[in-house]
């Protein structure tokens, strides 16, 4: 059984990968779901 630290210590990394990466998943994002374009011409 891992221990609430190793768990803590994994989700540090996949934050900080995450983090890393925001622009790329925001750009994959913005490619498959389009609601934000569409939201902005609603607006």
């Amino acid at each position: 059984m891992p221990t609430p630290q190793d768990l803590i210590e994994k989700y540090r990394n996949l934050i900080s990968a995450i983090g890393k990466y925001s622009a790329l998943s925001n750009q994959l994002l913005s490619g498959i779901y389009k609601p934000p374009q569409n939201t902005e011409k609603l607006a």
